[in-house]
C-alpha cells in the first residue's frame, strides 16, 4: 500500500486501497472478514454457517476400549436402601437385582446407626456381601480428615473401606498391617467364617460361628528405642513405656459386643528411667497382659511404644491381626510415625523393637464370663489393670506434632 500524504489519516477507509488480509482473531469468533484490494470498498462474508458444517464433519474419537473389556469391568449402582431395609429385617437379598459387578457406597456409621451387628443382620451383611461390592467412606464432617476404625467393617464383609491418608493415624496402620498379610500385593483373601454358604448360616443358628481366643502378651525388653521427636528436635533421654492394646471389631458368637467407647481395650507396662537401649521391663503385674479376643481374624494387635517427656511421646509401633500371631517369643519390629520400618529392614540388628512371648490358645466360656464381667464400659475407655499414670492419647494426636525421621 501506498504511504498516505500528510493528513491522510482523515480520508475515509474505503478510499485507500489495501491487499486481501484476513484477520483470524476475529474470524474465530464472528467468521472470516475480507476487506477489498481494489478500492471499491469493503465486502464482509460471516461464515457461521460454513464454521459449524466443519464442525460437524469432525467425527468422534472412538473408544480405544474393547466392549468386550468394558462390558466385564462394568461397576453397577444399586439401590443401597431396599439393601440395608433388606438387613435389618434380617434379609440378604433385600434387592433381588443385585448382581456381582454393582458396588454399594454406605457413610462409616450405617453399623451403628441401624444397628446391623445384631446376629441375624451380621449374617444378612456376610451374605450380601458374598454377592456383591461393597464400600464404606467417612463421614462428610470429618473436616480435619480423622478416621474410624475400619475393622468393624472388615468384620461384616465390605471389600473396601476407604479412609483419609492424610495423617497416618492408629486407623491407618491398622490398614498397613492387614495389607502387610500376602508380601503386600494388594489384596487379602476374607476370613472362612466371611464365606459361608446360606446353608451353613442356617445350620448356626443364633450363632456366628466366630471362636473366641485368649491372647496373652508379656512385654520382656525393648531394644535400641530411639529418641523420640519432639517438634522439630529431638529429646535428650528416652524414658521408655509400651502400650499393649486390642482394637476389637465389635462382633463376637453371640452378637455385638460393647468393649469400651470405641472398643478399644488398652493396658501398659511401667516406665523405665533413661534407658532406650536395651529396656526391660520386670514387674509381672505390669508386663503381662491377657486379652479375650471374640473375633481373632478381625481383631488387631497394637504395639506402641512411647516415652515420658513433659508429656508422652509416641516413637514407634507394631501392629498385627491377632490371628497371624504366633506363639512364642517374637520379636516386634518398630514403624516409625509415617508409617516405615526405623530399619532397611525387620531382620538388620540394629531395627528397634520389642522382643514379647506370645501366648494363643482358645478361650473357655470361664474365660470370656470373667473377662466381660472385669472390663469397665465407661466413655473414657479405661480398662482395669491399666497404669495408674496412663495417659491415653490417640497417635493422630502427637502424629501431627511428631516428625518421622526413620529412613
Amino acid at each position: 500500500a501506498e504511504a498516505p500524504a500528510k493528513g491522510a489519516f482523515n480520508i475515509p477507509l474505503t478510499s485507500i486501497p489495501l491487499p486481501a488480509i484476513r484477520l483470524p482473531i476475529i474470524s474465530s469468533i464472528l467468521g472470516p472478514f475480507n476487506i477489498g484490494a481494489k478500492g471499491k470498498g469493503r465486502s464482509l462474508e460471516t461464515q457461521n454457517s460454513n464454521a459449524s458444517m466443519e464442525v460437524e464433519k469432525k467425527k468422534k474419537p472412538e473408544s480405544l476400549i474393547s466392549k468386550k473389556l468394558s462390558d466385564v469391568t462394568y461397576i453397577g449402582k444399586p439401590n443401597k436402601n431396599k439393601i440395608v431395609d433388606g438387613w435389618k429385617n434380617g434379609n440378604p437379598w433385600g434387592d433381588p437385582n443385585l448382581q456381582p459387578s454393582d458396588c454399594t457406597s454406605l457413610k462409616e456409621n450405617f453399623l451403628d446407626k441401624n444397628g446391623l451387628l445384631e446376629v441375624k443382620r451380621a449374617k444378612a451383611i456376610m451374605q450380601t456381601t458374598r454377592k456383591g461390592l461393597f464400600r464404606i467412606y467417612p463421614l462428610g464432617t470429618r473436616l480435619a480428615s480423622t478416621n474410624y476404625t475400619p475393622n468393624a467393617h472388615w468384620a461384616v464383609g465390605a471389600q473396601l473401606v476407604a479412609l483419609n491418608f492424610q495423617h497416618i493415624e492408629r486407623p491407618i496402620r491398622l490398614n498397613f498391617a492387614l495389607f502387610n498379610v500376602g508380601a503386600r500385593c494388594g489384596y487379602v483373601k476374607k476370613p472362612a467364617s466371611r464365606l459361608r454358604t446360606e446353608a451353613e448360616c442356617r445350620e448356626l443358628g443364633d450363632r456366628l460361628g466366630l471362636e473366641a481366643s485368649s491372647l496373652t502378651i508379656e512385654v520382656v525388653c525393648g531394644n535400641k528405642i530411639p529418641r523420640p521427636f519432639q517438634g522439630k528436635a529431638t529429646t535428650k533421654v528416652v524414658h521408655p513405656f509400651v502400650k499393649v492394646m486390642v482394637l476389637h471389631s465389635g462382633l463376637c458368637d453371640t452378637g455385638p459386643v460393647s468393649l469400651t467407647c470405641n472398643n478399644t481395650e488398652e493396658k501398659r507396662t511401667e516406665t523405665v528411667s533413661d534407658n532406650g537401649f536395651n529396656p526391660e521391663f520386670k514387674v509381672k503385674s505390669k508386663n503381662h497382659f491377657n486379652f479375650i479376643c471374640h473375633d481373632p481374624e478381625c481383631d488387631m494387635l497394637n504395639v506402641e511404644v512411647w516415652s515420658e517427656y513433659q508429656s508422652p511421646v509416641l516413637i514407634g509401633y507394631f501392629c498385627a491381626r491377632v490371628s497371624d500371631l504366633r506363639p512364642g517369643y517374637r520379636y516386634m519390629p518398630l514403624y516409625g510415625l509415617g508409617g516405615k520400618l526405623m530399619a532397611t529392614s525387620s531382620n538388620d540388628p540394629n531395627c528397634p523393637g520389642v522382643l514379647v512371648k506370645i501366648d494363643k490358645e482358645k478361650a473357655t466360656e470361664k474365660q470370656i464370663t470373667i473377662a466381660n464381667a472385669s472390663r469397665s464400659f465407661n466413655k473414657a475407655g479405661s480398662t482395669p489393670g491399666s497404669h495408674t499414670g496412663s495417659v491415653n492419647l490417640d497417635s493422630s494426636q502427637t502424629s501431627r506434632t511428631s516428625l518421622d525421621k526413620t529412613p
